[in-house]
């Protein structure tokens, strides 16, 4: 098997694509419940911006849809900066 035929059977299957579901929502997950625990640690609306800020400079550089997924997610378990 080659290549190409390992790339298009992974594609088509369902464990995997599963497996890739389950793995992107535990990290959304984990990432959510650190940052939580930062957040109590200090101003949780300047990490809030803090994160705001540093994603929308990273996209600039590098757009990155996976990351904004995982960032927005983050963002979304935190208290805005008033």
């Amino acid at each position: 098997m080659g290549p190409e035929d390992f790339d298009k059977r992974l594609r088509e299957s369902e464990f995997f694509r599963s497996a890739m579901t389950d793995l992107r929502r535990a990290s959304e997950q984990a990432l959510a419940i650190v940052a939580l625990a930062l957040a109590r640690q200090g101003d949780a609306g300047r990490l809030a911006a803090d994160v705001l800020a540093l994603q929308q400079a990273a996209a600039a550089d590098n757009p990155s849809p996976t990351r904004d997924l995982f960032l927005n997610t983050i963002r979304s378990h935190l208290p805005r900066a008033d």
